[in-house]
């Protein structure tokens, strides 16, 4: 969460109330450059609406350049949109830049960040974006069912360099289909991802297991 982010939107005004709400939640998702990427659904779920009204809001905020929103794809795959705050705009429309330090009290309101936009999360279960599009992407294991979510977590933020991780999970699961699946935890801790890097060497490992076989 960046503190500056959400303790300057908070005093952000003439805009409705519920795009407040929706850019209060993006700032409470946001690392230190503005920026966040939780889903329509996560939005809509902690503004308490359906998606088209919390897109309506969205659409606010983009009109007016307070927001800009970015399309990000996992693979192929469309995933939730990248959201980056306007410094500029949201404190000149706040009227001023933010004053006094980190333990000032938010418009002299007793909540703290996190309980102004959510009171009900876990740390334990609140996973990054893009973990949880990692998640989603990896197939059912044993008796159909992923284990081990947060133990994978741990994995997966171990891991510097994400980039090619996707592909490597693509190729695992077109080599994987109807075979045996590894868990995710383990597919990450042994580094397993690693001999599907790219096609040949995924052939090359599929003609070594019809060899052995």
């Amino acid at each position: 969460m960046s503190f500056d982010a959400l303790a300057t939107c908070i005093n952000i005004k003439e805009i409705r109330p519920l795009s407040k709400l929706v850019l209060l939640i993006l700032a409470n998702y946001s690392n230190e450059d503005w920026q966040s990427y939780p889903s329509i659904n996560k939005i809509s779920e902690l503004c308490n609406c359906d998606e088209k009204t919390t897109k309506r809001a969205l659409d606010e905020l983009v009109q007016r350049e307070i927001l800009k929103c970015q399309a990000r794809y996992y693979g192929k795959k469309q995933i939730s949109n990248l959201y980056t705050i306007n410094q500029k705009v949201v404190k000149r429309t706040q009227g001023g830049q933010i004053r006094g330090g980190k333990n000032d009290q938010l418009g002299g309101s007793n909540c703290t960040p996190n309980t102004i936009i959510d009171t009900k999360i876990n740390v334990k279960n609140d996973y990054t974006q893009e973990f949880e599009d990692f998640w989603k992407l990896y197939p059912p294991c044993e008796n159909g069912k992923k284990i081990g979510k947060y133990e994978t977590y741990l994995q997966f933020k171990r891991i510097k360099d994400r980039s090619e991780l996707v592909k490597c999970l693509q190729n695992y699961v077109d080599h994987k289909k109807g075979r045996f699946i590894h868990s995710p935890k383990r597919w990450l801790e042994k580094r397993i991802y690693e001999d599907f890097k790219n096609k040949e060497i995924k052939l090359v490992y599929k003609s070594k297991n019809s060899l052995a076989g």
